[in-house]
């Protein structure tokens, strides 16, 4: 290849890759605004609720309780979306 068509190469691929950093740039915009507008109740309850789960995790039953409740929370939501039921248990094949 030629100098030129290397040289020209690199210059699109520079083009193309500084237009997606000024749409990274801008994406990052949009979710820090979109944080900004969030309560900062939801952030203390989230970390509350998030300390609890750690403070449960670092317990001596922790796993065991964590996976307990897990599979508690399954059947509860069985109960409430019938498809999940099936997904979970499939059917016996003939």
């Amino acid at each position: 290849m030629g100098r030129k068509i290397l040289q020209k190469q690199i210059q699109q691929l520079d083009e193309q890759l500084a237009i997606e950093m000024a749409l990274l740039k801008l994406d990052g915009r949009e979710r820090l605004t979109a944080l900004k507008g969030v309560s900062p109740l939801y952030w203390i309850g989230g970390g509350l609720a998030l300390g609890l789960l750690a403070g449960k995790l670092l317990g001596a039953n922790g796993p065991g309780l964590l996976i307990r409740q897990g599979s508690h929370l399954l059947r509860l939501a069985s109960l409430m979306m019938p498809g999940l039921a099936v997904a979970t248990n499939p059917p016996e094949p003939l």
